[in-house]
């Protein structure tokens, strides 16, 4: 009785061992596939980027947040709320506010943070940090790539005439009128009284002449209708005396005006229709205003919006892009006074222009992009490290298997034939071991193929 007890309880054994063994490749798929397919699978992830001018003492501070959701190599807007601190020393400031349709958030500040040392931003969204870092770019390295015009341009003359000829604003754009010093001399004496006609071929130009003062000074008023445009002015003295000046100036395609209607306001007119434009208050110091606008149709065929301007002493430059980095090719840095739409004009002298594009002060894409990385490398290793447990207990269990079965068949063998079973034992053995071999080699080539759906 206690024999079949014995054998009884051998063969509940191995009927458990190979249920386990059928049982353990099904579990460790099921685990690697949850590990790869769900922990490991790609997701989108939240990136935020910080743009802005040469970051400041403390001070005024405009910067512009960029959030946008990242699957693979495509991004989209993510809008939501934002939670910005900032910090210099010891005391922080905080703003909170929202990222719109597009991504967007303008962090405009009249006092940024207090104290001394580098200046330190986070911005969280609920309790996950989308980025954190220094905000670090010298004003020298800022105006590197700072974009200048205007000035006296360079013609062709012929005749007795010295001329001076210069956009009063410091830009010719298409569609824009524009204001034309013009300062004309008889060697060293001006050209007082001179009538000055002008001919365009791509502008348009006032009909009949225009009289010079007596120190020789006169205005023109012209419109750039194509950017390969030529000028050419014809002057006349009372004495008789004819000179001429031919150019083909500078003309920006596509640009839009930004002109003072009062010492607090601004108008943004384009020639062409268009949905918004980008405007940045600057001077060579730093941005301190920054805003998108948004353009309405108007009756001359163009669009236009009207901007609070904010009140500084200083001068300062009106950029007015179709980019919010203000690096397109058509964008144009309008000089402000300050004084509103008529002081300018009095200047004896043209105005320059300034373009400065924003720089990335924080880019929070490689550490987002790091921390999605680790999150499905450790899936990875969650499912390799399981593959490799349930290799070494398959083997394990497939050896214990063996040995039951081999003393099963020994036991078996010299109950039948006692005379021989020492023979057959030592073959049964040879051949068992065989099948060990064999088996084992599988269960590791098997186990080795779920691994490497772990490195993919």
């Amino acid at each position: 009785m206690r024999h079949g007890d014995a054998r009884g309880g051998v063969v509940e054994r191995g009927v458990g061992l190979r249920r386990l063994l059928a049982v353990l490749p099904l579990l460790t798929l099921a685990v690697v596939g949850f590990a790869l397919l769900g922990l490991g699978r790609a997701r989108p992830y939240l990136v935020l980027r910080v743009h802005g001018g040469a970051v400041p003492a403390p001070g005024a501070l405009s910067l512009r947040l960029v959030v946008t959701q990242r699957q693979y190599d495509v991004e989209r807007p993510a809008p939501g709320p934002l939670r910005v601190t900032l910090m210099r020393g010891e005391q922080p400031v905080r703003w909170e506010g929202e990222a719109d349709e597009t991504g967007r958030a303008l962090l405009q500040l009249p006092q940024g943070p207090s104290g001394q040392g580098p200046l330190e931003l986070r911005v969280q969204r609920g309790e996950g940090v989308l980025a954190a870092g220094e905000l670090k770019l010298p004003r020298e390295q800022w105006l590197r790539a700072a974009r200048r015009g205007g000035g006296w341009l360079t013609g062709t003359t012929q005749g007795s005439f010295t001329w001076q000829v210069a956009p009063r604003r410091g830009t010719l754009a298409v569609g824009i009128e524009e204001e034309l010093l013009v300062v004309l001399g008889r060697g060293v004496e001006p050209g007082a009284g001179a009538l000055v006609t002008a001919q365009g071929e791509g502008f348009a130009v006032p009909s009949g002449s225009v009289s010079a003062d007596a120190g020789g000074r006169l205005r023109l008023r012209v419109t750039p209708l194509e950017p390969n445009a030529a000028l050419r002015l014809t002057a006349r003295s009372p004495e008789g005396v004819e000179g001429q000046w031919y150019a083909m100036p500078r003309v920006v395609s596509g640009g839009m005006e930004l002109r003072e209607l009062a010492p607090d306001r601004l108008a943004v007119w384009s020639p062409f229709p268009r949905e918004e434009a980008y405007v940045a208050i600057l001077d060579e110091q730093q941005v301190w205003d920054f805003a998108v606008v948004e353009l309405h149709a108007d009756a001359r065929g163009g669009a236009s919006a009207e901007l609070p301007r904010p009140r500084l002493e200083q001068p300062t430059w009106g950029v007015v892009s179709l980019e919010p980095e203000l690096d397109a090719a058509s964008t144009i840095g309008w000089p402000l006074d300050g004084q509103g739409s008529g002081a300018a004009r009095h200047h004896p002298e043209p105005a320059r222009s300034l373009v400065i594009p924003e720089q990335l002060l924080l880019d929070g894409a490689p550490a987002a992009f790091q921390a999605d990385a680790q999150r499905r490398r450790l899936a990875r290793w969650v499912a390799g490290g399981f593959t490799l447990g349930a290799a070494l207990l398959a083997l394990a269990l497939t050896a214990l298997e063996l040995r039951r079965s081999e003393a099963a068949l020994a036991q078996h063998l010299a109950a039948r034939l006692p005379e021989r079973s020492a023979q057959r034992q030592v073959r049964g053995r040879a051949q068992a071991a065989l099948h060990a071999l064999l088996a084992l080699a599988l269960i590791l080539l098997g186990f080795a193929l779920v691994g490497l759906l772990t490195l993919l």
